[in-house]
């Protein structure tokens, strides 16, 4: 079987991964600017070296309740396709890992019902870790997002 990379991240006091074949860049945060019309989870735009890159709210997309306890916070950037490039806010980077297993469309059932499962793809499986693996393809929702 063929090993993955992954990026694991916190999203208040729960672990979640993105397979790095997904992943440009981890940037700190930069200043946001809010679009009106938008739908609740989409945080804003921001200027990363000329580009303007939407900045999504996994928290408010996947029905995690906010925590104020963590300030720091990572964006994380993400192109999935070919010209789309967006990004998503994390409280903690945990670290880029070789997966032993990652297991698509597998979810545990200890999986709680307050979370919007319909995100995830399946978890990778890190020692004796495991990380719940986001679909970041699913992220924009009805958000088109698109470069020519």
């Amino acid at each position: 079987m063929e090993k993955k990379k992954i990026i694991a991240f916190r999203l208040s006091q729960k672990e979640f991964s993105f397979l790095m074949e997904s992943v440009l860049e981890i940037s700190e945060p930069k200043p946001v600017f809010p679009v009106p019309l938008s739908p609740s989870y989409l945080k804003g735009v921001f200027n990363l070296r000329g580009n303007i890159i939407p900045l999504f709210n996994l928290k408010k997309r996947m029905g995690i309740e906010e925590n104020e306890e963590n300030k720091d916070k990572f964006f994380i950037i993400l192109s999935p396709e070919p010209k789309r490039i967006y990004s998503c806010e994390v409280d903690m980077i945990l670290g880029v890992f070789d997966c032993e297993e990652v297991k698509i469309g597998e979810l545990p059932d200890t999986l709680k019902k307050d979370l919007d499962k319909s995100l995830l793809s399946g978890q990778a499986i890190v020692g004796k870790k495991r990380y719940l693996i986001i679909d970041p393809r699913k992220i924009p929702g009805e958000v088109q997002v698109q470069f020519r």
